[in-house]
């Protein structure tokens, strides 16, 4: 976010002003869409790592299985989690829009800049509270699996795609029939 809000900020990073009706109007360089283009892939980057990880880490910081009422309290977290997520993106299509248009892109890509900078900064701070379960796996031992099976398989030969072959059942496995019921 804040690459993108130095696109808007330093007047190198961006290509010179063109009038609308000007045929003489200069075009980006290599190096300003670098820039542009980093900014856009990081800040993707970091919002699909932030929303896969932060639903399970608030329910991890309500791990109390013994507790009687666990399960609607991590029922209300869901609920309140969601409720925010919304809220968050009706406020960013309307508050920032409306920042953006009043005050210019400096302002408005300064105040997202900001909010997500106190936002790490309150989430750093607090980390010493933080109940932090240790993972049963080793990410890398399981992608070393994964990598590991898919070379020994490498020469297996499936069937013609008009055939059942790759619905594989064990020997003497019960097969669940789908049914209407929900």
């Amino acid at each position: 976010m804040t690459l993108l809000w130095f696109t808007a900020i330093f007047p190198q990073t961006k290509p010179p002003h063109c009038e609308l009706f000007s045929k003489d109007c200069k075009s980006s360089t290599a190096a300003q869409l670098t820039l542009l283009f980093s900014s856009f892939i990081l800040m993707s980057i970091g919002a699909g790592g932030i929303r896969a990880c932060s639903i399970s880490f608030g329910a991890d910081q309500l791990h109390k299985k013994n507790n009687q009422s666990y399960d609607r309290l991590l029922q209300n977290f869901f609920n309140w989690y969601y409720a925010a997520a919304g809220i968050s993106v009706v406020l960013a299509l309307t508050v920032i829009v409306y920042i953006q248009d009043q005050f210019g892109w400096k302002v408005g890509f300064g105040v997202p800049a900001l909010l997500m900078f106190i936002s790490a900064a309150s989430f750093i701070l607090a980390s010493s509270y933080y109940i932090k379960i240790n993972a049963n796996k080793s990410l890398f031992s399981g992608f070393a699996h994964v990598i590991a099976a898919s070379v020994k398989n490498k020469h297996f030969i499936l069937p013609p795609k008009d055939e059942d072959g790759c619905y594989h059942h064990y020997k003497d496995s019960i097969l669940t029939v789908p049914t209407q019921k929900l």
